[in-house]
């Protein structure tokens, strides 16, 4: 059980990480992990404390680096709660199930959040997709 737990709590933050690339580069046209990661407001790459999921995130007080200024509030909330959902997920579930439920959640949330910025899904949907 202590394995499962661990093996959750890693594969969130990773899987976290990728679904900020995924969340960053799929309305742009770009391959993921192609282009880093930046600030919106003053486009200076994110430093190395950024970089880690959630613990970056919540050391830097959801702020940029370089221009201080805050985050997106897209990335604190997906930061805080998908590696709890996803070692939830792992942890509860058979290793078949929770990957296929991971990998439902990765994509249907990588759209919700996408949509959350583009306006692309009719809200109805949205709320459907993000319950």
């Amino acid at each position: 059980m202590l394995l499962r737990l661990i093996i959750g709590v890693l594969s969130g933050l990773i899987i976290t990480r990728v679904m900020h690339h995924l969340i960053y580069a799929l309305p742009r046209g770009t391959w993921p992990f192609q282009d880093k990661l930046h600030c919106m407001a003053c486009e200076a790459s994110h430093t190395p404390l950024h970089k880690l999921p959630l613990l970056g995130t919540l050391l830097a007080m959801g702020r940029c680096g370089t221009c201080h200024r805050r985050l997106s509030l897209d990335y604190l909330i997906l930061d805080i709660l998908s590696p709890l959902i996803i070692t939830w997920m792992v942890y509860t579930f058979s290793p078949m199930l929770a990957v296929e439920m991971v990998l439902a959640f990765v994509a249907l949330a990588s759209i919700a959040f996408i949509d959350l910025k583009h306006w692309i899904i009719p809200n109805h949907l949205l709320w459907l997709i993000l319950a």
